[in-house]
Formats: structure tokens, sequence, C-alpha cells
């Protein structure tokens, strides 16, 4: 049995809980319009901190973090003094009135990151009252707040630090896949290299399943591979005969996943599992205990469920939202089901998701079996909002007079013929007998859930079923035998949902050999902590990346652990999928890793800070497009199907986004990405995609810190602005001016340069309007060198505003060598790097080898401007550690800008590079105490061009103080 660590937070101020009250007051303001790209919305306004607006939905949500003091209690909050004032339809302006509801759909939300925490609350400002509106002026919020340790205490899932299962012993794999019963031969071990001369009673077999793991923490999954019960036939002798054969229950990749609104496992087709001989007698399958008690329901039908899909196209190539059959040429398609022993008289339940992508009014009707289940009508895209497709869920019942089901799909595209549907699945819910029919079978009732007491399982034309399964608990199965009786049964508690397998020993599946033989030894979870000594260290950083880009990795972490004094780990993807997702590629693994490293640190402060995911990524898991990326995957949001009509989420470049932020959210309470999170670790990603990429990006990043790139370019900061093409437009100027000045004002060191490109004159060309002298100082700009370069403006994968004043050529061909800057785009998909079929300008800014930029905060899918405004402020601060001399790393920085904004519309920035890169700030600063040895203060001659001129002065440190014995090199530049 698995031993967990229960890890305990501390809250010292309170020792029981207390309420705690906030006063809301909003302030509101004229509506005013939020750009997107090319659309424009205006909707009313109040604080921006406190202002989340949804582009999709045309919804605003009030949103405020408010300090606590310990845990809180989410489910706690009482809203109450709740004032009103009435407004007109008119006030909405660009609202949409489908969006809003008649209640303030109040939450709280519980924010940790690290050692900090607050409370979230997010309500609808604006409510609808039948025909009438209203917004909220004030209101008062109440909830639990505080607690003892013992209240506060929370179960991470993570296991103390322990010794891998195949850190010993020969272990050989094996895969599966689709769910099952399955037999293996003496001849099948010996296909995959095992010794059969083993006393087959110390067999064991190793796997967790093809499901995909839960994306939220606190979801129990192994950590581990577990051990499966197994039925050895022919075992009692100690001899494993040719006519001995081990048979046990598989789980496939296939079944619905809630979490991502799939039958299909995103990250894999295989399920993976190991067989040894290792230590003593293996686990075997133990025959079920029946309950004594009388019968109180007795079931001879079952649920059965079946489905139809595959995962073919990405119809926006965003999200982890995945169609199959399309419907353009071939607009009516029928797909066969096949329900054995089907009751008749019950009627089957049916679901069919589908999409439409269509400049027209286009539809899909459906019908089972000639009989109408009902039309889905889809909303015309525009060219205006950048949305992909829109898709409906359709869902009815229908009655069957057999087990022979056709389900037809018919695709109108509205006239329009460069229109596409797609189909993401059929789904079948119905009752079958429980009979024999010559095939091993699942059964299950999910009425037991409800009920109490004991049921009885009838099955009837039994006499082929040798055995019933309980394969509930997958990793300890429990057998009903069956002496060939006709009729058999057997007695199971009720109050949950158990599944069960009718085990036909005619109908056994076989497994496959992926030709990986025996698998090498390996122990992550117990060597992780481990330094050249064989003691515990706890680890600093972590770069996680394939086996084939390990050398360029080591040679990265090998700076850092004789530079930056952190103990540097780097872990090979394929290890983690061994032992934390039983050999598949699944992106919960990473994540599971990554929190068993935190968790198991000796102390909070000591926790693992950096984390690189050293490789490039793709909307692709599966490597079904040509020159896939997937080389470290990224996570994909997903939106629920909320509405179910016309959705249009998953396929907006708004609304989706992919994180690396999902690997970092170490709370239980975090995960699916779907609620305010906090990330507890910096993170970074390096887009490499080959040995020789590797190379030459870690090479970029080692010049950086070379004495070859000193100089006074270190002083510099520059600001881009794109121009006011409206009035939302104006804000990115005076904004970014602002921040332009505040930074001068808290480090007076650094040089701002501002290119405010309204201050150029604009020129039309034969591609349109154009500011060519704007341009032409952004690119001496990088030649001359610039600790960082801020563009804050409109822009696209393609370059920098629609004037272009910087694009993905400019970006492949600077020459500012040593002179790397941090490039900061607050802008649109400038950097968006999951896409293989089109490089981006970010992209080509960060593989340049001979200039570019080292590390960019950029941003990889639409971002609205409030959130960018409020990003770019917090940003500075914390990258340029305003009140303190003590700096972060890049990557922190964008940790701590995240946790202080809390929009969704965060989640789109990234930060590329190596996350342990510091900005390299001159540290020390210059004070000039001489000219021409007159004190600074009494010098006032004028300098004459070409005369020699004699300055001294000292060195100091952030506040003043002089550091006589600092040893370094100085830049001059008189002005």
């Amino acid at each position: 049995m698995k031993k967990y660590i229960l890890f305990i937070f501390l809250f010292t101020s309170l020792l029981s809980f207390a309420q705690q009250k906030e006063h809301i007051v909003i302030e509101w303001k004229p509506a005013a319009g939020i750009q997107y790209e090319t659309v424009n919305y205006k909707v009313p306004q109040f604080a921006a901190e406190n202002f989340e607006f949804n582009a999709d939905l045309k919804s605003i949500r009030f949103k405020k973090a408010i300090p606590i003091n310990g845990t809180i209690d989410t489910r706690s909050l009482k809203i109450s003094n709740v004032v009103y004032e009435s407004i007109s339809r008119s006030d909405l302006n660009d609202l949409s009135v489908a969006s809003l509801s008649d209640k303030l759909n109040e939450k709280l939300e519980h924010f940790i990151a690290r050692d900090e925490q607050k409370a979230v609350l997010i309500f609808s400002p604006i409510i609808k009252v039948g025909e009438t509106f209203k917004r909220v002026v004030s209101l008062d919020a109440e909830f639990s707040n505080g607690g003892s340790s013992r209240i506060a205490s929370q179960n991470m899932n993570v296991s103390a630090v322990a010794n891998s299962v195949l850190a010993s012993g020969d272990f050989y794999r094996f895969y599966v896949e689709k769910s099952g019963v399955y037999k293996i031969s003496r001849a099948f071990l010996q296909q995959l290299g095992m010794n059969t001369g083993v006393d087959p009673r110390n067999i064991k077999i190793y796997g967790n399943g093809g499901r995909m793991l839960p994306l939220l923490n606190s979801t129990p999954y192994p950590d581990d591979l577990e051990e499966n019960a197994i039925q050895v036939i022919g075992e009692g002798d100690g001899d494993f005969g040719e006519y001995d054969y081990i048979i046990f229950y598989a789980e496939g990749p296939e079944g619905w996943n809630k979490e991502s609104l799939t039958n299909v496992n995103l990250y894999a087709d295989r399920s993976h599992y190991y067989i040894t001989t290792k230590g003593g007698p293996g686990k075997r399958i133990n025959t079920n205990v029946q309950p004594s008690q009388a019968t109180t329901v007795t079931y001879n039908q079952f649920d059965d469920y079946q489905f139809h899909e595959v995962d073919k196209v990405n119809i926006g190539r965003l999200g982890r939202k995945w169609f199959g059959e399309m419907f353009a040429i071939e607009n009516e398609q029928t797909f066969k089901f096949q329900i054995p022993n089907l009751v008749t008289s019950v009627p089957v339940k049916i679901r069919v998701n589908m999409a439409s992508a269509s400049y027209g009014n286009s539809s899909f009707q459906v019908k089972a079996n000639e009989q109408s289940i009902g039309t889905a009508n889809f909303n015309a895209l525009s060219q205006d909002v950048h949305v992909a497709a829109y898709e409906t869920l359709l869902e009815n019942t229908f009655s069957a007079t057999s087990g022979d089901i056709s389900v037809k799909l018919t695709y109108d595209n509205g006239g329009v013929p460069s229109s596409n549907g797609y189909l993401d699945y059929i789904a079948l819910e119905s009752q079958r007998q429980l009979a024999g029919y010559g095939k091993q079978f699942l059964f299950y009732r999910n009425d037991a859930a409800n009920n109490i007491g004991v049921a009885e399982y009838i099955l009837s034309n039994a006499s082929g079923i040798g055995q019933v399964w309980d394969v509930t608990d997958i990793y300890n199965v429990t057998k009903f035998d069956n002496q060939g009786q006709a009729t058999f049964s057997f007695k199971a508690n009720l109050g949950e949902v158990r599944k069960y397998v009718a085990v036909d020993y005619n109908d056994l599946y076989s497994p496959m050999n992926d030709g990986a033989g025996r698998i090498p030894n390996q122990d992550l979870k117990g060597t992780i902590f481990k330094n050249q000594q064989g003691e515990f260290q706890d680890v600093d950083y972590l770069i996680i990346t394939p086996a084939s880009l390990n050398g360029q990795a080591e040679r990265l972490a090998n700076y850092h652990r004789n530079n930056s004094g952190l103990n540097v780990k780097v872990v090979n993807l394929e290890n983690i999928y061994q032992e934390f997702s039983s050999g598949k590629q699944d992106i919960a693994a990473i994540r599971n890793f990554i929190k068993y490293v935190y968790w198991n640190a000796s102390t909070p402060t000591k926790r693992v800070r950096y984390v690189n995911m050293f490789g490039d990524a793709s909307f692709d898991y599966k490597n079904r497009i040509p020159n896939n990326t997937n080389i470290v995957p990224v996570f994909h949001g997903l939106n629920p199907n909320d509405p179910k009509v016309n959705n249009s989420q998953n396929f907006s470049a708004y609304a989706t986004f992919m994180s690396d932020d999902f690997y970092v959210l170490m709370d239980p309470t975090e995960g699916p990405m779907l609620t305010t999170a906090g990330l507890d670790i910096a993170v970074g990603r390096m887009l490499v995609g080959s040995g020789q990429q590797a190379s030459d990006m870690v090479t970029k990043a080692l010049e950086y810190f070379d004495e070859r790139s000193y100089g006074r370019w270190r002083n510099n900061y520059v600001l881009i602005s794109d121009d006011a093409d409206n009035t939302t437009d104006a804000t990115l100027q005076f904004d970014l001016d602002r921040l332009g000045d505040e930074l001068y004002e808290k480090k007076p060191f650094v040089n701002v340069k501002k290119i405010h490109t309204d201050s150029y004159l604009q020129e039309v060309a034969a591609g349109g309007e154009r500011y060519p002298k704007a341009r032409q100082d952004i690119l001496e700009a990088f030649a001359q060198g610039a600790l960082a370069v801020n563009y804050f403006g409109h822009g696209g994968e393609d370059g920098l505003a629609a004037e272009r004043i910087f694009d993905k050529a400019d970006a492949q061909n600077l020459t500012n060598r040593f002179r790397y800057p941090l490039f900061i785009t607050i802008t649109c998909e400038f950097t968006r790097f999951d896409n293989p079929y089109r490089p981006t300008g970010g992209e080509y800014m960060y593989w340049n080898t001979a200039g570019g930029a080292v590390a960019l905060v950029a941003t990889t899918r639409e971002i609205g401007i409030t959130t960018g405004l409020n990003m770019n402020k917090s940003l500075s601060k914390f990258l340029y550690s305003y009140g303190s001399d003590v700096y972060d790393t890049m990557s922190e920085a964008l940790r701590k800008t995240k946790n202080e904004n809390l929009t969704e519309n965060r989640n789109v920035v990234f930060f590329i590079g190596d996350p342990a890169m510091k900005l390299a700030i001159p540290k020390p600063k210059i004070r000039l105490t001489k000219v021409n040895d007159v004190p600074v203060a009494q010098f006032n001659d004028a300098l004459q061009a070409l005369s020699y001129v004699k300055l001294a002065g000292e060195v100091t440190d952030e506040i003043g103080n002089p550091l006589p014995s600092y040893n370094g090199d100085l830049a001059v530049q008189i002005f």
C-alpha cells in the first residue's frame, strides 16, 4: 500500500476559522473600446485591476484578489447588501444579452502561489431581470478565513521519496490498444526476450492503464508503476510449460474523459505494461468475497456505452480539441454500430458533437435508423472575428428494434463551397441483456450508485463464460467462478458503480510487442535528490528534455552548477513517462514528476525554483502532421461545451491558449487551468528541435554571460509603441510612455529610448502604410544593443504593427551578437510556437544565431489591451526590482507578474529562454565626483569637442554606499 506525505500548511495567526468581510464598491466608467486585433468592442468599464472581459462570450466579470491570513472555505461565501442601479439596453453597448444572468453567479477561489495566498472574489456585475438590466454599485462579501494547521491540512497526493519499481530487476515491455482480458503465452514471452525457464509463481505485471492522467492535482493517480493482479494458468508445478499462459485485465487508451471531453487519449494510442519475475510471488486474482445479506435488487440487464471517434484534424490548429471525418466533399456519411442483446424496450440515448466552418448558414441533420434526431444550425463565420469554427452538441433518444444501428449525418454548407463540416464523436448509451454471446464484454449499472443494499447480477446463456471479473479497481481485480452453468449469478454491495467483465475463454485478446525488449533500469524517484556522494540535496533547477537533446541540456546545466550556485538536474522525458505514466506520453506525468520534486523538498524555502522545458512544442501531440515539433509537449487549453450550441471558444485565437504554467501549478485545487491559480515555480521554454539547434541556443545563452557581452549597451532600454489607429490605441502610447518615465525614476542608470511610431511621418508605399524612419530606428536600436526592448501594440505571427515596423525577415537578419536583449512583446501571436506549418517572428528572433534576442517575454495568442497594460507595468517593476538591488531571474519576474494579474488572459504570455537567466543589469552604481579635479557640484565649465577631460568617481551600491573593493570594467559615454 502506498504511503503518502501529508503536507501541512501552518497558519499561526488564527486558531480557528474567522469571518472576513469585504465591502466592494464598483466605480463605473463610461463605456470604452477594447481592441482585439481588428475588432473593437465597446463595453462598460470599471477599475482595470478588477475588470475581466471575454471577447468570445462578450461578457464581463468583476474579479478582486483579497489578502488572507490562512486557508479559506470557498463554499462559505455569502453576498449581502447588494446595491444596484438600473441601466438601459443601450448602456450595455457590445455586451451580449445572452451572456447575462439573473444572478451574480458569485464564487470564491483560493489562490496559492508558493508562500503567497489570496481569496479571489468573482461575480457578474451586470444582471438581467426580465427585460431590464441592473449593475452592481456595491455589495458586502463574507467568507471563512484562517484556521489552525489541523483545519488546513491537505493531502497533496504525492508519495514520499522512495525508489522506483524499475530501479532493479529485469522488466520487459509490451502494449495493448483496447481494454479487455488478455492472454500471454509462453511464445509471446520469448518474443519479448524473457527467460521462460523461471518459476511462473513469481511472474508479475506492472502498469497503470491507458487512460489520460488527471489534470486536477487532487485526483489520485499512482506516481510509480502499480502491480496488477493476474491469473497464471498452470503455475502450480513451478514450471511455465508450453501450454501454460497468463490472463489479466488491461486498460486501453479509450474511454470518456470529462476533463478533455473526448473518448480518445489525446497523447497516446498505446497502453504499456511491464512483465518481470523480480522478487517473490506475484499478485494474483483472488475470489471475490460476496456479501451475505439478502438481495435488495436484481439485475439481468446492464448499461452499455459505445462511441465512434477518431482524431484527424485540429480545425484552427488551436487547443486540444480534435475532430474526425470531414464533410466538405462527402456531405452525407453513415456510421454503423452493433449492440448485442439490445433491450429494445428502452430508448437509446445519443450524443453527437459536430462543428462547422462556413461563412454561410450551415447545418447538420442527424438521423438514427432513419429517425430524426435533430438539426444543428451553425453561425456564419466573420472575417473580422478570429474564430475558425462553431461546434454544437446534439442530444436526444430514439427507439431501436434491433442491435444494428446506423447513424447518418448530412451536412448543408449553406451554398458556400469552401464550407466544411466536422464530426467530433457519436456516443450511444443503451441497455443490454446480461447474457453471453460468445464474446467477452464489460458490464455495469449506473443506478447502482444511488441504491442501498445488495444487488444480484444474473447472467443467462452463460455456459461459455468461465469467470466474471470485478475490474472496478484495475490493479486489484477479483473474480467470480462459473462452473459451466447456463445461468450464473453473483452478489455485490450497492452504493457505487462497479464494473465487471464477463470472461469468455474463446475470446481472449492478444497483447503486442513494441520491440523495446528489456527496459533499462532507472530510478528517477530515488535519485533525483541525491548528489554525487549519494547524499540528499534539494533541487533548484529542473531541465526536462528528450534523451536526444540531453548533451546540450547538460552543457547548460553545468554552467549554472559552476556559476549560479544552483543544483541542476537534467531529466529525460522518456524516464518521466516510464515511472509516472506507465510508459506513455502524458503532460500530467511531467507535472506530477515536478510536483514530486516540489513537495519532497527538505523545507518549503528549498523547493525547486526553476523549470526549463528544453524542447519545441506543437498543437499535435501524436505526430499526425509532417515535420512536427512535439519535442516537449505543452499544455493546450480546452473550454467546456458551454453553451452547447454554437460554441466558438475552442476555435478562437483569444479564448484558446497554450501554457507551460500548467507544469508549475502545485496545489490540490489546481490543474485544469479553468480557475484562478498561482504559479509556484518559474518556468521557461527553450525552443529547440534538433541537436544542432539546441547547441546553437545554449551557445547563445552562454554568450550572454561572456565577457564579450559587457558594455554600456546594458544600460539601454528601448520602448516601442504602435500608432493610434483608433481612440483605444492611444492608451498604448500613453501607458508605455509612463512606464518608461517610471523606470527611469526608479532606476536612473537606465537610458530609456522611446520609439513612438505616431511621432514619425507615415508614408504610403506599394504594400500599404509604413513608417520607414521608425523601422530604421528600431533596427539601429537592436544593432547598438539594449538590455531590454519592449514593444506594446498590435501584431501577429509575421511581425509587429499593421505598418510592418518589424517583421520575420528583420528578426532573421539582425546581427547584434553579444548584445542580445530580452525582447518583451505585449502583442498577439508574434511568438506562437506550436504551429509547425508557420514559424513566427518571435521564433526567428530566438533562433537567430548572429543576433536577435536571448530571451522573450512573449504572447502566443491574442491578448487584450487591459491585460497587456497591467502585465507590462508589473513586469517592469519585478524585472528591474524597484526599491531593491536584488534582482530576480527574468522568468521569476514573469511568475510574480502573473501572480499579481489574475485575469485568464495572462495564460498566453510565455517566457522563452533559460529560466535561470538573470537580466544582465549593471549592479553597482557609478557616482561622478569630480571633473578636471573640480567637485562635480562646483563644475560649470563647458566641455570642448576633442578636449582632454579628467573624470573621477566611485562605485556605490543601490542606496549610495561606496564599494571600495569593487573590481570590474567601466564603460563611459559623455553626452
